[in-house]
């Protein structure tokens, strides 16, 4: 957890300068991929932002096939029922919406389908069909939150 939070937190004040000969990029996104798919809690949460913001930092190119694996785990991330992992749904909403952005092989059917997701996760929000407004914890709105922002963004790429 200490080496993820030193990562995430290098990711977002500097800018990585790695020579085109660096050949531990498959082992680095693979690790990256192997917290999110099998830690726990906050590890999850800072593995998949590692690696959204990896995406930023480094050409989309390079991460083609990675990106691939890794946007199946956001995926399945994102759409879990599960009350304990809201927090990694919340960072799995807005890593695979930068995910895809960033990346060169989008197709549109792909990106209306993940749009009707987002958007069926954060509609909970609304009002209930007796006109009232729902109560929900902060973890919740946190994952709305997250899910209309990513919404959002795809929105602007459609």
């Amino acid at each position: 957890i200490k080496t993820l939070t030193a990562m995430v937190s290098l990711l977002r004040c500097s800018v990585l300068h790695l020579p085109p000969t660096w050949s531990h990029l498959f082992t680095l996104t693979s690790g990256l991929e192997r917290c999110a798919r099998k830690g726990q809690g906050i590890e999850r949460v800072l593995a998949i932002d590692a690696f959204s913001l990896l995406c930023l930092q480094l050409d989309a190119d390079e991460l083609t096939q990675d990106m691939a694996e890794f946007k199946q785990a956001a995926v399945e991330h994102s759409h879990r029922q599960s009350g304990a992992e809201l927090r990694v749904r919340a960072a799995a909403c807005s890593a695979l919406a930068l995910g895809t952005f960033v990346s060169p092989q989008t197709d549109s059917g792909r990106l209306s389908e993940m749009l009707a997701n987002f958007e069926a996760i954060f509609s909970a929000s609304g009002h209930k069909g007796d006109g009232s407004v729902p109560v929900h914890s902060s973890e919740v709105c946190d994952l709305h939150e997250s899910a209309i922002d990513a919404w959002c963004l795809l929105f602007t790429f459609a």
